[in-house]
């Protein structure tokens, strides 16, 4: 998907300035080239019920993926263990790379409640964790 960004918004480019959102399977990349835009509001479901959401983002560019039980159930494996990860329901990761920003939150899943600590570690992205207790913690961008 993130491929098929940058190819649109790069021929959009030639017709003027374009704000540009792609989202597919609970993934969102976006940029706002116009300055006459609000910005995109984001919402982040919620793990536990997926009609209600978490935290609203507002966005101008940039990437957001989420993973956790919420679409497809208990799908992700932990490496280590070979069974499920524990300790998140799920995990999203804010960053200036869909591709990257869905590996980590992959990760942060199996990471489970460590999680916290090393997406902030991350250079440049954030993170929202909703906990197995149904808590919600954010983790600022680290630069």
């Amino acid at each position: 998907m993130e491929q098929a960004f940058e190819r649109l918004t790069e021929r959009l480019s030639a017709l003027g300035a374009h704000d540009v959102l792609m989202s597919a399977g609970g993934d969102v990349i976006l940029a706002c080239a116009r300055t006459d835009t609000p910005d995109w509001s984001i919402g982040i479901e919620d793990p536990r019920d997926r009609q209600r959401l978490v935290m609203t983002l507002p966005m101008r560019r940039g990437a957001v993926a989420t993973s956790g039980i919420a679409a497809r159930g208990q799908h992700i494996v932990d490496p280590s263990t070979g069974r499920p990860p524990t300790g998140l329901l799920s995990a999203t990761v804010i960053g200036p790379s869909l591709t990257w920003a869905d590996v980590y939150a992959t990760a942060a899943v199996v990471k489970g409640a460590d999680a916290d600590r090393w997406v902030s570690t991350l250079a440049n992205h954030a993170g929202v964790l909703v906990g197995t207790d149904g808590a919600v913690r954010t983790v600022s961008a680290s630069l």
